[in-house]
């Protein structure tokens, strides 16, 4: 989350070590049976920060995935 007008960094984050550990828990969402809440939040979140509203990737991401795992091949 951001605030209002302060914009989106991918900079300000946080990693622990154990025995500390998190679950995002998106990651296990049902979308077939989504609560009111996230129902709304896929409708109105901005696809520019987001993938929850779209079915498929963006495709600047799809096309940063395929340069890694071209990198990653080219190691194996």
């Amino acid at each position: 989350m951001y605030r209002p007008g302060g914009g989106h960094q991918n900079g300000n984050s946080l990693r622990s070590g154990p025995p500390y550990s998190a679950k995002h828990l998106p990651w296990y969402q049902d979308f077939a049976n989504l609560s009111e809440e996230d129902s709304y939040y896929i409708q109105h979140s901005d696809h520019l920060i987001t993938n929850w509203n779209s079915d498929k990737l963006p495709a600047t991401v799809q096309a940063q995935l395929a340069k890694l795992r071209a990198q990653q091949s080219a190691t194996n």
